[in-house]
C-alpha cells in the first residue's frame, strides 16, 4: 500500500506541474484577448479570470499541504509507527483497523484533491465553450490561436472529458 502512495504522489507532483504550465498559458491568453474599450466581453473575461485564479488557489493548497507540510513524511511517519504496533502486538485486531482506516482517509484526501482540480478544470473549460464566440470576436487587436484537445488525458491519464487549451 505505501509503494501505491508514493506512485500517486509522485504522479500527482508532476500532473499538478503540467496543469501550472497550461493554466498560465490560459491566464495569458484570455488576458491577451481582453479589449481596449469596456464592452460585455470584459466581464466574461473577468469570470474565467476569477475561475482560473481559484483553480491556481487549489491546486497551490494542495501542493502546500503535499510539499510544505510535509505530508508525505507525516504519513510515512504515521505508517511506520502503526506498523511497529502491530509487529509489536500482532493479536491487537484494532492496530490492523486503525492502519486501514489511516490509509483510506490518506487516499480520500489524496483524491478529493484531484478531484477538487478536475471540477474546477471542467467548470472553466465549460465557461470558455459558452463564450467561445464572444473570445474570439473581441475587439483587441491581439490575437491568441485556440485549440480543442479532444480529452484530459494530456492532463491526467484518463478521458474524462473535452478540455480547450492555449498554445
Amino acid at each position: 500500500m505505501n509503494n501505491i502512495y508514493y506512485e500517486l504522489f509522485n504522479q500527482l507532483r508532476s500532473i499538478l506541474k503540467r496543469i501550472d504550465d497550461r493554466l498560465w498559458k490560459l491566464y495569458i491568453g484570455i488576458e491577451l484577448l481582453r479589449p481596449n474599450i469596456q464592452d460585455s466581453n470584459q466581464n466574461i473575461r473577468r469570470a474565467h479570470c476569477v475561475m482560473l485564479r481559484k483553480l491556481q488557489t487549489i491546486r497551490l493548497s494542495l501542493i502546500k499541504s503535499m510539499i510544505i507540510d510535509n505530508t508525505w513524511l507525516d504519513y510515512t511517519r504515521e505508517r511506520l509507527n502503526i506498523l511497529m504496533k502491530i509487529f509489536h502486538y500482532p493479536q491487537i485486531i484494532d492496530l490492523r483497523k486503525q492502519l486501514q482506516q489511516f490509509e483510506k482517509q490518506q487516499y480520500q484526501w489524496l483524491m478529493n484533491g484531484v478531484q477538487q482540480i478536475m471540477s474546477s478544470l471542467l467548470i472553466l473549460h465549460d465557461l470558455l465553450l459558452k463564450n467561445f464566440d464572444y473570445i474570439e470576436n473581441s475587439n483587441s487587436f491581439y490575437s491568441c490561436s485556440c485549440t480543442t484537445s479532444t480529452s484530459t488525458s494530456s492532463l491526467f491519464g484518463t478521458n474524462s472529458g473535452s478540455m480547450m487549451m492555449f498554445n
